[in-house]
Parts: structure tokens; C-alpha cells; sequence
């Protein structure tokens, strides 16, 4: 990046990389990627490719945490990716370009889950949910899958979980959004997502150690 002067004060101008200079492509921040992409000759994808490189893994994965269906996972990825290209210019940064993602993501999952299977055979409405007592909390569920790194385990783990309370489970502690965030993204009271939290991560830690169970 360097400054030159011009009319009206000091313009900033940075470097792009040129060709098939991939290296220097990758040293880009992401909304410096965003705004190359915009300003680029029409086809050029390459700075947008580069985006899909750094995010795809994870939103692959979460895509299959949530729908249970790997091939339909793999295709809503592809899904999320187009849309973030085409919207793109309306990325602001007072989020980051992986928050921005994850939106998109969730509510493209969630799309086909409504889709694919009727409101009443899925609904994060189901009834007695409400009702159910605190429950405790496992504190170390979630460090379990960051210390062992066993993305399968975590997969057969999750696949075990209804999606009442999986679907809340995975947008809290692997998307990382607030409880009101997720509130609005499903719909439901806050009391209640509060609830199926705290039932996920103790459903997770049963899940956990009965697969562990299993394999010895």
C-alpha cells in the first residue's frame, strides 16, 4: 500500500496482485478481497476464489452439522458461496466477512430443511420442550472436540442429537452467535433457546460418551 498525493489530498492506492500470483492474493484481508472483487474486470473471480479457498471448509461442515446429509451439504455450500458473490457489494464491515457467511449459510440450511421436510416433522416448536426441567450443563462437551479433533466422532455424535436441540447447539458454540441472534434466526422465545442449549450440550455429552462406549 502507498500513498500518492492528488486533487483534493492524499489517495490511498495498494498494489494488486497480478496474474496468477496466488501468494500475494492470500496476504489480502478479507474485505480487501471483497473490494478487489467488486472493481474487477466482469469473470474475474480469482479474488472471490480466494475467499471460497480460506471459508469453505467450515461452512461445509456446518452445512452437514445441521441438514445431516453430506451431499446436501456439499451442494449448500456451493449455494452459500453463490449468493455471498452476488450480494456481496452489500458486505458492510461492521461484521466480518465469516459472520456475514454464517447468516447466509444458516438461513440457507434452514431453507432446505423447510423445504425438504414439512414444518410439522422438524418444527423447533416441538411441543413439551418448554416444559422441560434446567438441565445441566456439561462444561467440558465442547472442549472435548476442540482437544480431541475428531471431525467423524463429532459428525456420528451430533447425527444422535433431534434437531430441536442440535440445530441450536451448533449455531451457539460452533457459529458462534448470541442467544438473541440465534432467537431471531429460528424464531422461537429466548427463554427457549436458552433451554435447548443447555439440553444440546448435555444430549452432546451423553452422545459423546456412549459412541466412546462403543468403541472400546
Amino acid at each position: 500500500m502507498r500513498q500518492e498525493p492528488g486533487k483534493g489530498g492524499i489517495k490511498v492506492v495498494r498494489k494488486h496482485p497480478k496474474g496468477p500470483d496466488a501468494s500475494a492474493r492470500s496476504k489480502l484481508s478479507d474485505p480487501e478481497l471483497i473490494a478487489d472483487s467488486l472493481s474487477a474486470a466482469p469473470g474475474d473471480t480469482r479474488d472471490f476464489d480466494e475467499l471460497v479457498r480460506r471459508h469453505q471448509g467450515h461452512i461445509r461442515a456446518n452445512c452437514r452439522f445441521i441438514v445431516k446429509d453430506p451431499e446436501a451439504a456439499l451442494d449448500l455450500a456451493q449455494e452459500v458461496f453463490v449468493k455471498a458473490y452476488f450480494a456481496r457489494s452489500g458486505f458492510e464491515e461492521r461484521a466480518t466477512f465469516r459472520t456475514w457467511l454464517r447468516r447466509i449459510k444458516v438461513n440457507q440450511c434452514l431453507s432446505f430443511r423447510e423445504s425438504r421436510w414439512s414444518r410439522s416433522d422438524w418444527s423447533l416448536d416441538a411441543p413439551g420442550l418448554e416444559d422441560e426441567p434446567n438441565l445441566r450443563v456439561a462444561p467440558t462437551a465442547h472442549e472435548d472436540v476442540e482437544k480431541k479433533e475428531t471431525g467423524e466422532r463429532v459428525m456420528r455424535t451430533l447425527d444422535r442429537i433431534p434437531d430441536t436441540l442440535r440445530i441450536p447447539l451448533v449455531l451457539k458454540d460452533m457459529d458462534g452467535f448470541s442467544n438473541r441472534e440465534i432467537q431471531e434466526l429460528l424464531g422461537i422465545g429466548l427463554s427457549a433457546v436458552k433451554m435447548r442449549i443447555s439440553r444440546g450440550r448435555e444430549a452432546f455429552r451423553a452422545a459423546w460418551e456412549a459412541d466412546w462406549e462403543e468403541e472400546r
